[in-house]
């Protein structure tokens, strides 16, 4: 499916990350977006990878392995089901992942809020 979902980012403010992807900031809500191009040919676990890192100021290699809290394949497989039928607009996806409450949609959406900076942990 291409990239078509429609993004209103002029409320946020954007981070350029070192490998090029952009991460974007609500200050209203306090989480961090970015999307999912299916047609770069990065599966989406790469995409939160850097995301998580970029918003942790940390490397992917520091962080935990995303296998820790989630099946990677699967949820590469799920997405890019997702992303290639377009009458799918509905679903959700949410896991934690290094101190991050991690939410992809069916439209390539990830929300990223981080969890335990805030005390928001349980």
């Amino acid at each position: 499916m291409p990239d078509t979902i429609p993004r209103r980012t002029d409320r946020f403010e954007t981070i350029e990350t070192a490998l090029g992807h952009s991460l974007h900031y609500d200050p209203d809500r306090e989480t961090y977006h970015c999307w999912y191009d299916s047609t770069d040919g990065e599966p989406i676990s790469t995409t939160v990878v850097v995301a998580v890192a970029t918003l942790l100021e940390t490397t992917v290699a520091d962080l935990e392995a995303l296998y820790s809290c989630i099946d990677a394949d699967a949820l590469n497989t799920l997405c890019a089901h997702w992303m290639a039928d377009t009458r799918i607009t509905e679903g959700t996806i949410e896991f934690t992942y290094a101190g991050c409450r991690v939410m992809i949609t069916a439209a390539g959406a990830i929300v990223i809020e981080p969890v335990e900076m805030t005390g928001q942990m349980g």
